[in-house]
């Protein structure tokens, strides 16, 4: 749908090697990140610091592999790029709709990916409690991340 939208003119399986490499890319940061996770989770006992923690820096890693599968798709667009300005002020109605397209699914993308983290989630584990691979569901991706910080700063 993105290539008819954008014009890049990609394979399906061009396609499908871009969204993996968009994927490694947010392990790869994530996987980087490790080393500030495991600093924190060293230093502080704080249950509720640690999940606002993850939180973050898996935000920061899901937008780095989010920037880079836009500044790829920005590369392989011939003349009109998603987010790029138009070439001699000739922009087409259906360049406007890409960009709105691709941004709505950025969101929706990340909106999925934070509910589906917060239903995965045994590897934060919780305090006095048994390992689960699956737990209980309590609430949603958002309820829980307010619960949080609203405990972490002693509300």
């Amino acid at each position: 749908m993105f290539n008819a939208l954008v014009g890049t003119r990609l394979t399906f399986l061009a396609v499908m090697r871009l969204l993996i490499a968009a994927i490694v890319v947010n392990l790869a940061v994530a996987a980087s990140l490790g080393t500030i996770l495991a600093f924190f989770t060293l230093s502080t006992t704080s249950y509720h610091f640690m999940v606002v923690l993850n939180v973050i820096l898996l935000a920061i890693s899901g937008c780095v592999g989010l920037g880079f599968l836009l500044q790829t798709l920005r590369r392989l667009t011939p003349k009109y790029a998603l987010g790029a300005p138009p070439v001699d002020g000739d922009a087409k109605p259906q360049d406007e709709a890409a960009n709105t397209i691709f941004y709505v699914w950025i969101v929706i993308y990340a909106l999925v990916g934070m509910q589906m983290g917060w239903l995965l989630r045994p590897f934060i584990g919780l305090p006095g409690a048994k390992f689960e691979w699956f737990r209980d569901r309590e609430g949603n991706f958002f309820q829980g991340l307010f619960d949080n910080i609203q405990r972490m700063i002693g509300s």
